[in-house]
């Protein structure tokens, strides 16, 4: 069985607020599951493959020189 976390534990790993999962749930980019009491549960691979999506997002901005901020670099 998948290793479950709670909101904290995925706010965590993706370094933001357990807040900012509830906005992505309601933006339809996170798929929590509910336990009995109402909790949300996350599936820890979909923690992984949003971090993963993130440093994808990241290696573009930084191989496309957007996130030079001072354009300095070369």
């Amino acid at each position: 069985m998948e290793k479950m976390l709670t909101s904290h534990q995925a706010a965590k790993l993706l370094n933001v607020w357990p807040h900012t999962l509830r906005r992505r749930e309601r933006e339809g980019k996170l798929k929590p599951l509910r336990t009995p009491g109402g909790h949300r549960r996350y599936k820890e691979s979909q923690i992984m493959a949003l971090i993963g999506e993130e440093i994808t997002v990241i290696e573009s901005e930084v191989a496309a020189g957007e996130n030079d901020s001072d354009g300095s670099n070369p």
